[in-house]
């Protein structure tokens, strides 16, 4: 699995958050706070491989808009486990 840099960070709006896959395997990628408090989960399941793009709009699991900081992706396999940073201004 690779992880690739966000898009835009810091962002505003919206953010992608892409990684490849290189084999069929369970992925989950959630967004921490600084505290590391899962904030949202975009995505969990089965990937299949290939370059996936996963777009995050600054909501909570309830839609709510999150304040102005420091939030992290962490995205995680079986064998893999990676945790990138993001600020989020508006």
């Amino acid at each position: 699995m690779v992880v690739y840099n966000t898009i835009l960070n810091p962002y505003s709006k919206i953010t992608e958050i892409r990684f490849k896959a290189f084999r069929t395997e369970k992925v989950k990628v959630e967004i921490l706070d600084v505290g590391g408090k899962i904030i949202k989960i975009l995505r969990k399941g089965v990937v299949y491989p290939g370059i996936h793009i996963i777009r995050w709009d600054g909501t909570d699991e309830e839609g709510k808009f999150l304040e102005n900081g420091i939030y992290f992706i962490n995205i995680e396999t079986k064998d893999f486990t990676k945790t990138v940073r993001l600020i989020l201004l508006r």
